[in-house]
């Protein structure tokens, strides 16, 4: 070995020794990569010993080279940290809190609060949270683009707010949203503080008690009512809207109350008599729950169920996942 070759086999060494020590900072790294490109600097010698050296310095090269890049790597997944921990989250990362409160720091200074027994998926390099179960609190400032919390009914989004998630305590059996500052887009639909979403119509009153003929009327004579007028009788009382709308609610919670028994096949069933009503305004949710709850079971049929929703609501809330399902290999 020349003693040119020896000279890069020790610079090569001090990098790699440094890299093994080196705090978690990029301008550490980026010091280690220059030493590492001085120390691989072609010289001027003889063409066989300069291959020689060049053979020596990728080897010796290669253990940096992949921790360089396993860094980079894992600083561009990185979206955030638990607050109790400090532990790094990554992107597509499914975070549960277990039996005790949680916070996440996520990027842009976007705090979100776990609950006991809560599940959420990082997506979008955490501009996306998809509660799985449980109850989210979110606090959001000054983004130059909005921030999303979506459960199985529910998009909410904001570039400035405090809100709260909770599935399925809605008056309804839909997700209950209640913003206590700013405002945010539930969707679609502007939600502002100290108003809670979803606004539910109020209970129908039951019938009135049936008044009873009155006993003991003298029945009137033939003949005395002669002459007089004869009115047709009254028409059929229509149905109420109000009516209809408690009967969507009412199937719809039979559907979120089956699902959760494990019944799909029972609970697609209800979905599909709130669909039947024509102009609900549960369509879309019903739409996209069914979507999702088939896509568990069978994936053909949550693709055909997509499609119908994509035409319908093209900018619907369900919108990524049944274009997932749409796009997705057969």
């Amino acid at each position: 070995m020349t003693p040119k070759d020896q000279q890069v086999a020790r610079a090569l060494k001090r990098a790699n020794d440094e890299l093994q020590e080196l705090p978690d900072s990029p301008e550490a790294r980026a010091r280690t990569v220059a030493a590492m490109q001085a120390a691989m600097k072609p010289a001027k010698a003889p063409p066989a010993a300069q291959r020689g050296a060049w053979r020596l310095a990728l080897a010796a090269s290669l253990p940096l080279l992949l921790g360089a890049g396993w860094w980079v790597t894992a600083q561009r997944q990185a979206v955030g940290t638990v607050v109790e921990t400090g532990r790094r989250l990554s992107n597509a990362e499914v975070v549960e809190s277990g039996t005790a409160v949680m916070t996440l720091a996520l990027r842009h200074g976007v705090r979100v609060k776990l609950q006991a027994q809560t599940a959420v998926e990082l997506r979008d390099e955490g501009a996306r949270v998809v509660v799985r179960r449980g109850e989210v609190a979110a606090e959001v400032t000054s983004l130059d683009a909005p921030f999303t919390v979506e459960s199985f009914d529910a998009q909410v989004a904001t570039r400035a707010g405090r809100f709260q998630v909770k599935p399925g305590a809605g008056c309804d059996g839909r997700s209950e949203v209640s913003v206590s500052e700013g405002a945010v887009s539930v969707n679609g639909a502007e939600v502002r503080a100290g108003e809670t979403w979803p606004s539910c119509p109020p209970a129908a009153q039951p019938p009135g008690p049936v008044k009873e003929p009155s006993v003991g009327r003298p029945s009137t004579p033939l003949g005395v009512n002669e002459g007089v007028k004869r009115t047709a009788p009254p028409p059929p009382v229509a149905v109420k809207e109000d009516d209809r709308l408690t009967r969507q609610n009412e199937l719809y919670q039979q559907a979120v109350t089956l699902q959760r028994a494990g019944d799909v096949s029972g609970a697609v069933k209800k979905l599909e008599a709130v669909l039947a009503f024509q102009h609900s305004p549960l369509a879309e949710t019903a739409l996209a729950q069914k979507m999702r709850w088939l896509s568990a079971t069978d994936r053909a049929a949550a693709r055909e169920v997509a499609r119908d929703y994509l035409q319908r609501f093209p900018m619907g809330f369900g919108r990524a996942d049944a274009e997932t399902l749409v796009l997705e290999p057969k």
